[in-house]
């Protein structure tokens, strides 16, 4: 710790001590308040710390993902229930809790409850379905 502590010193000394060498093709010294006009004129260099990322790097950076939340997720699913004719005379329920969608409830046939569960797994958002529908005459 203590020749980190050192070298950081030395590196900071021999830093100040390049500001005050003259400058080449000028006579007079450089100072750490002077300013040249044409470098008040320019504007700041971009720290590289800053600069655009490789190909490589901007390949790897995805944008944050999209919360949906999950009332968004059940009305979509019941909008989507609603408008198939596929599903007429069905009493589904549905419920979302952290992307799971539950339907509950009565329907016809199973293909009923398979087009609700198929309904509800193409919806953004969606993380698992719970089917517990019962088919009536099964």
């Amino acid at each position: 710790m203590r020749l980190a502590k050192i070298l950081l010193l030395g590196l900071l000394g021999a830093s100040l001590a390049a500001c005050e060498r003259a400058v080449p093709g000028n006579s007079e010294a450089a100072t750490p308040h002077a300013i040249s006009p044409t470098a008040a004129a320019s504007p700041p260099a971009k720290p590289d710390a800053v600069a655009d990322p490789s190909p490589a790097v901007a390949a790897t950076l995805q944008p944050a993902p999209q919360v949906i939340s999950d009332a968004f997720i059940t009305g979509a699913v019941r909008a989507a229930l609603m408008g198939d004719p596929g599903l007429r005379g069905s009493d589904v329920s549905v419920n979302t809790s952290h992307g799971v969608v539950s339907l509950t409830g009565q329907v016809k046939t199973r293909e009923q409850a398979a087009i609700a569960a198929a309904h509800a797994e193409g919806e953004d958002g969606v993380m698992r379905v719970d089917n517990t529908l019962v088919v009536l005459n099964d």
